[in-house]
Parts: structure tokens; C-alpha cells; sequence
């Protein structure tokens, strides 16, 4: 909800991006920048840090598994490679369905 209202007051009509655009002239009308691009961008703006934290547990939880699996000589340095996506399937399968559940927590109920 302060997201929404937050980028209301950005972006809308009469919002600081069209009032500051057009006192210096870069545009004559304001935009129109409440459209489903800026329910898109309000959803990624609430969920990304979500989603973010999820992955990053599942990644180092795969990585932690794979590493296990494999004899270890000297440092080696984790990152994630096309081996681990079988890993971060359910993780992934798991955060986008999390993820999609919360984007409907934006649309009103009737």
C-alpha cells in the first residue's frame, strides 16, 4: 500500500518526475506513467527483496550440498553454474509461486 501511494505521488499526474520535467521544460503535458508498467514496477519494487532473500538461501544451501558432493583441493570459489540449476529448482519453483501469491495482495477485493 506505501508503495503504491509512494509512487503515486512520483509518477502520477501530478506527481514530483511530470511537476519537475515540465518546470524544466522537457515536456509540455505530464506523462502518463500510472499504466500497468507502474503496477509492474511497484510489484518488483515490494517483492524484490523477498524473492531476493529466498533465493540467496536456496543458492548457498545448493552450493553447501554441491561442494559436499565434490572433493575439495585448496579455496575454491562458489558460484553458481548450469550443474546447480537442478539444485534451485524447488527453491525457484517455490519463491515464484511465494512471489506471484503476494503480487495479488495489490488488487482490491470485491
Amino acid at each position: 500500500m506505501l508503495t503504491a501511494e509512494g509512487l503515486l505521488n512520483f509518477l502520477g499526474n501530478a506527481g514530483w518526475l511530470n511537476r519537475f520535467l515540465m518546470l524544466i521544460h522537457v515536456i509540455n503535458a505530464p506523462l502518463k506513467l500510472t499504466t500497468l508498467l507502474g503496477v509492474f514496477l511497484s510489484l518488483i519494487l515490494s517483492g524484490f527483496p523477498f524473492a531476493f532473500l529466498l533465493i540467496l538461501s536456496y543458492t548457498s544451501a545448493s552450493i553447501r550440498r554441491w561442494s559436499e558432493r565434490r572433493p575439495r583441493w585448496g579455496i575454491t570459489v562458489a558460484a553458481v553454474h548450469a550443474h546447480h540449476l537442478p539444485l534451485l529448482a524447488p527453491g525457484l519453483a517455490t519463491t515464484f509461486s511465494l512471489a506471484f501469491v503476494m503480487a495479488f495482495s495489490v488488487f482490491p477485493r470485491r
